[in-house]
């Protein structure tokens, strides 16, 4: 097995770059190589490019940044035998990781090196691909203004969701778009906001999927309507603990469910996230691709 490290010295607060080569040069007998990425979506054409130049060897790479970098990594593998994937989760959020334990479970590279192969669902849409969650409506903004202060003082780096949340507040609320899941009709066209997951956090601390089951074939959709301003306070710690699914007054607003293929269609250009990274267009189908990607994760 070689062992590959995709480290994005963009990710997190500093460049983890010495912090993760300071590990692997204490493992003498590790076949391992490291790669820094130089710019967006570089460490996918690496992938790709080395999978397809040497078919035979068994790769394991792994995604040393934040979410983003761990997007990168499965689009990377997917398709390719010859590879599977782990994270050294060192971004701001890390919310896949959350699954499997959460980040410091993931840092010490020996015992990820040793760790437990799982087969894990993928969310698919048009070309891209995406392991913990697909999101859109109100959502959005708060991506946006999320990367706009993510390395910002106070409001950036974990609290840059928090931040955007507030944004959110004063524009995104309400939102028009047929959500059809499985081919049954989530919502009447109006939303506030959607979310579609294999993962159960999005945003560094919001537990949005709490019983996600990460490769059973059916993604975790909640989709909320329009929520009146005042009552959208109460509802965020909620979100966050992730009870907001068993709360009655939580449960006006939402409709759960869980599906193979959610399909959305606007008249309008709409703007969707796809861990984390913003695609457009008026309609999209994401579909859920069972046990599609192996991942390694510490053994619990």
């Amino acid at each position: 097995m070689k062992h590959v490290f995709i480290i994005n010295p963009a990710a997190g607060k500093a460049d983890s770059t010495d912090f993760i080569v300071g590990q692997l040069t204490k493992m003498e007998d590790l076949d391992y190589q490291v790669y820094v990425t130089r710019v967006p979506k570089d460490a996918t054409e690496y992938i790709r490019n080395t999978c397809s130049e040497k078919p035979d060897v068994q790769y394991r790479f792994y995604a040393c940044g934040g979410d983003g970098t761990i997007n990168e990594v499965a689009n990377g593998i997917m398709g390719f035998a010859n590879a599977q994937m782990s994270a050294v989760p060192v971004g701001s959020g890390n919310d896949y990781v959350k699954y499997f334990g959460g980040r410091d479970k993931f840092m010490n590279l020996a015992d990820l090196i040793n760790g437990e192969e799982v087969k894990v669902d993928v969310l698919k849409v048009k070309d891209r691909y995406a392991l913990n969650a697909v999101h859109f409506g109100f959502d959005t903004v708060v991506l946006k203004t999320m990367i706009a202060v993510k390395r910002k003082p106070i409001i950036g780096g974990r609290n840059a969701y928090l931040t955007g949340v507030i944004k959110g507040l004063f524009s995104g609320l309400n939102n028009k778009c047929m959500i059809k899941a499985d081919g049954k009709a989530v919502n009447d066209g109006n939303y506030m906001m959607c979310t579609i997951c294999n993962g159960t956090h999005v945003g560094g601390s919001f537990n949005s999927a709490p019983r996600s089951i990460i490769n059973d074939g059916l993604a975790e959709v909640c989709c909320f309507s329009v929520v009146p301003k005042l009552r959208i306070p109460f509802m965020i710690g909620k979100y966050m603990k992730g009870t907001h699914l068993d709360d009655p007054e939580c449960q006006k607003y939402i409709t759960y469910t869980r599906a193979r293929t959610v399909e959305m269609t606007c008249d309008e250009v709409m703007d969707i996230s796809v861990d984390g990274e913003l695609m457009s267009d008026t309609h999209f189908v994401v579909e859920n691709l069972e046990k599609a990607i192996t991942f390694v994760a510490p053994k619990q």
